[in-house]
């Protein structure tokens, strides 16, 4: 493991975040240093001021920041040497080996585009390589190949990426010692050589944690020179984060330079030390290789993706122009200490509108929830064919659409919609939602969340 001098965050930014950058003029200050140590091996420890004992933690694709007992589970392998391919760098790569279920092993690695090599001018080109897409690489371990399962990009700065075994064929054979990596991938005008990589074992370790408040913590971990893998830890939010089927923290740093330049790093975190299929890093091209010394945490933005059974309710199909009331209180959401009521559901030639109460009955005034998204169902008959076999299901969920004339219709597997009638249950459920932790530092009077400084 490397003593890093930069930290870009890790993951994809959304575009509110990217605007801070494209409206920000960098300036020069001095200021003290305060040491922040990070030591790991592709590791890191969550230590809580909230009297949990000391644990040594380990990043591992696929599960996320676990404690270093994961390893009696699996085999966790990297390489944090920057490696040239084509126009690009390969910054770092890791690979999670599962003992004894292999379908699940994880390989991610991180790429860094110099802007001077951006594709399609900051847009899709004529032959459709506006980015390097996940489909746009190719990778092996151990000469077997892995399929892509999961990326973020763009057309220049940073981009990761995560494959997963193929599924049509056979289980992979045990890693063992020796782990190689082969990737490649196609450039629209020259010709990539693959590369090979070899991962040697990766071992947990310490890492120390900011508290941020009395109940949340950063924890960061340098896991090249230019990658950190973090942790967002609330423990309120534990039981919302394992509700979700996918959770998205977007994070906005301000960076101070080793020559004292102020700038950003943005990307996403692990929140409650639980992570998706992959992490991606975009940052400031601008402080690629510059040496930060210190990073401000400002903003979260934090996106959730539920299913169905987060909570639902049924009512009757309304005529056009009819609104439904709910006879007693409906909370889609009541986790975490964010909950969502449902007030009326109106109907109008546009489909169905629903009128809600979204709120944060938290303490933490660090907390703004901002948006939610609801989704309608309907359980009606389903005729299709699954590969060889013939099914009917007549309890079938199916997604309601808005069909011709104002009339809303779901799909059958026949060659019409089911057209549906006044009367008919709909089911609706809370599909998505989003709140912010923070705030921009481009607020008057903001102060960090955290700060956090390397020698």
């Amino acid at each position: 493991m490397k003593n890093t001098k930069l930290w870009n965050a890790a993951a994809m930014v959304g575009d509110d975040l990217l605007a801070e950058a494209e409206n920000y003029t960098p300036v020069k200050r001095n200021r003290p240093v305060r040491r922040f140590a990070a030591l790991a091996v592709a590791a890191v420890m969550a230590v809580s001021c909230l009297g949990w004992a000391a644990k040594e933690w380990i990043f591992a694709p696929g599960v996320g920041l676990a404690d270093g007992e994961i390893l009696t589970r699996v085999n966790v392998y990297t390489n944090e040497n920057q490696i040239p391919l084509g126009k690009i760098h390969l910054e770092a790569v890791t690979f999670t080996e599962h003992k004894t279920d292999p379908a699940e092993n994880r390989l991610i690695f991180w790429v860094f585009r110099s802007p001077v090599h951006e594709m399609g001018g900051g847009a899709m080109d004529p032959e459709g390589k506006g980015w390097l897409e996940g489909d746009s690489f190719t990778a092996e371990v151990n000469g077997v190949p892995y399929r892509s399962a999961g990326s973020g990009y763009s057309t220049a700065g940073w981009g990761c990426y995560t494959f997963r075994p193929v599924e049509d064929q056979p289980v992979p054979e045990p890693v063992g010692e020796n782990c190689v990596i082969t990737v490649s991938y196609e450039e629209p005008d020259m010709t990539v050589d693959p590369v090979q990589v070899i991962l040697t074992p990766a071992n947990p370790a310490e890492a120390e944690q900011t508290m941020v408040t009395g109940k949340a913590a950063l924890t960061l971990l340098p896991l090249s020179d230019n990658l950190v893998i973090g942790n967002f830890d609330y423990a309120e939010w534990l039981p919302l984060v394992e509700t979700a089927r996918n959770t998205s923290t977007h994070a906005a740093f301000k960076t101070i330079t080793n020559d004292g330049t102020e700038g950003f790093a943005f990307g996403s975190l692990n929140l409650c030390g639980i992570q998706t299929d992959y992490d991606c890093v975009r940052a400031a091209n601008d402080f690629y290789n510059r040496g930060i010394r210190e990073m401000d945490l400002y903003l979260l933005n934090v996106s959730m993706a539920f299913h169905g059974e987060t909570g639902t309710y049924t009512f009757p199909l309304m005529e056009i122009g009819q609104t439904h009331v709910p006879e007693r209180d409906v909370y889609l959401l009541d986790i975490g200490g964010f909950t969502c009521r449902l007030v009326s559901v109106a109907r109008d030639e546009k489909g169905l509108q629903y009128e809600t109460e979204y709120r944060y009955n938290g303490r933490d005034a660090h907390v703004n929830p901002t948006y939610i998204e609801l989704n309608e169902y309907s359980v009606g008959p389903i005729d299709y064919w699954n590969g060889q076999m013939h099914i009917v299901n007549a309890e079938a969920p199916r997604n309601i659409m808005n069909g011709e004339n104002s009339t809303l219709v779901y799909f059958t597997g026949e060659e019409t919609d089911h057209v549906m009638e006044v009367g008919e249950e709909v089911t609706v459920y809370l599909q998505n939602m989003m709140f912010t932790y923070g705030e921009s530092y481009h607020t008057e009077g903001a102060k960090p969340l955290a700060e956090v400084t390397f020698d």
